[in-house]
């Protein structure tokens, strides 16, 4: 066979919507179930612990941080912020119909700039919690929580983008979705 590339394709808002709905009927088809079950969001956490891991290992800790207090911050922003933009599943419990979920989930925070927007409260969020425990971070150190807070949520939608469901990551430009179709799941 021919080595074929995974093209990124756009599909409009009502055919999406139409092959998510017909995709959920034969999930619950096949568990029997009526009902929603719970996103599982593993693969981010460990894909983000992996990369806080590997940018620890490639970079210094400061004179402020140590060694070990370096690699919690890298891990520990990285999940937070690799989860954070399924956080718009707050919305669907709140909501509560399987119509919110599918409009909802991957909404504006599977955007990049939701997730620009996230990552600025997960940097303040870890600054309020140094001024808390009373560290005074160096340059580096926030030069190095910007870079973690900024790529933690963009590696959410990427790896999102991977998948049948996809991601519209340049709303409010382009409302379109885009899925490279690389990799199934059985979500919603």
């Amino acid at each position: 066979g021919q080595n074929q590339t995974v093209q990124p394709r756009a599909l409009s808002d009502n055919r999406r919507h139409a092959r998510i709905a017909d995709g959920s009927r034969r999930a619950r088809a096949r568990t029997g179930s009526g009902r929603w079950s719970t996103v599982d969001n593993v693969t981010h956490t460990l894909i983000s612990a992996m990369v806080g891991e590997a940018i620890h290992r490639s970079t210094a800790a400061s004179s402020t941080l140590t060694e070990r207090s370096h690699r919690t911050v890298a891990i520990t922003v990285m999940v937070v912020g690799g989860n954070l933009p399924d956080i718009d599943l707050v919305h669907t419990a709140w909501a509560g119909t399987q119509l919110d979920y599918l409009l909802n989930h991957r909404g504006h925070t599977h955007t990049i700039v939701g997730a620009l927007i996230l990552s600025l409260l997960l940097f303040a969020a870890v600054r309020l919690w140094w001024r808390y425990r009373g560290i005074e971070p160096s340059a580096a150190d926030v030069r190095f929580l910007m870079l973690l807070a900024v790529l933690a949520p963009l590696l959410h939608v990427a790896l999102d983008f991977t998948n049948s469901y996809g991601v519209h990551p340049f709303w409010p430009v382009d409302n379109r979705w885009y899925y490279g179709d690389a990799v199934f799941i059985v979500e919603p």
